[in-house]
Formats: structure tokens, sequence, C-alpha cells
């Protein structure tokens, strides 16, 4: 569940503080959709190959394409 998106408040914090989450892979994609655009998504980790499918592993190709900010 994506509720706690709700009470997860970036206001109080100072506009030079980035704030990021890395959540598990399935999740990156829709917390793109509903987060607030203050907070970075990123992945937990990438693969070697930029494209391809290994078990285990994300491509940056397609990190890249669900728009996560960093890994």
């Amino acid at each position: 569940s994506l509720d706690f998106l709700n009470s997860f408040s970036l206001q109080s914090l100072s506009p030079r503080v980035q704030v990021g989450i890395t959540p598990q892979f399935p999740l990156i994609n829709d917390l793109k959709k509903v987060a607030s655009t203050s907070l970075w998504i990123g992945a937990q980790n990438c693969g070697t190959d930029l494209k391809g499918a290994f078990t285990g592993e994300v491509s940056p190709e397609l990190l890249n394409e669900l728009q996560a900010d960093y890994v």
C-alpha cells in the first residue's frame, strides 16, 4: 500500500535538503505517479548491462523508462 505517502511531509524541511527513497523495484512506477515532485524516487540497484532481462537485476534502460531519479 502507498498510504504512507499521505503522511510523509517534506514541508518542514529546509529547501536545501533533498529527500529520496529507494523502494522495491515493483513499486517505483506507482510511487513516481503519486509522490510529490520534491521526493526523489530511486532504485536499490541495477544490472551492469544497459538492457536485457537478467534474473534479480534491473537494467539501467528500464529504470530510465520508469524515470527513477537515482540508483
